[in-house]
């Protein structure tokens, strides 16, 4: 079953809108934080070569499930050995 990321994105109009990432398409994170270290901006780059930008709680959220799943992948890649 396909996992979803729901990301906030900002309209050419300047209206506010939601877009749902599967999270199968994600390709890899770059994750940068400010000097100060408390700011973290995420850049999610897809399979597709497309590419946006997550800051505050929402890149907290995807880091989690990248670690979650990651954890479970190994977890269940170990026992097959």
């Amino acid at each position: 079953m396909a996992e979803f990321i729901e990301v906030p994105i900002e309209k050419e109009d300047g209206s506010e809108g939601l877009h749902y990432v599967n999270f199968e398409a994600v390709s890899y994170v770059d994750s940068q934080i400010e000097q100060k270290g408390k700011d973290r901006t995420l850049t999610v780059y897809l399979d597709n070569g497309y590419w946006f930008t997550l800051s505050g709680s929402k890149a907290d959220e995807l880091l989690c499930l990248i670690k979650n799943r990651l954890c479970v992948h190994f977890r269940g890649d170990a026992g097959g050995n």
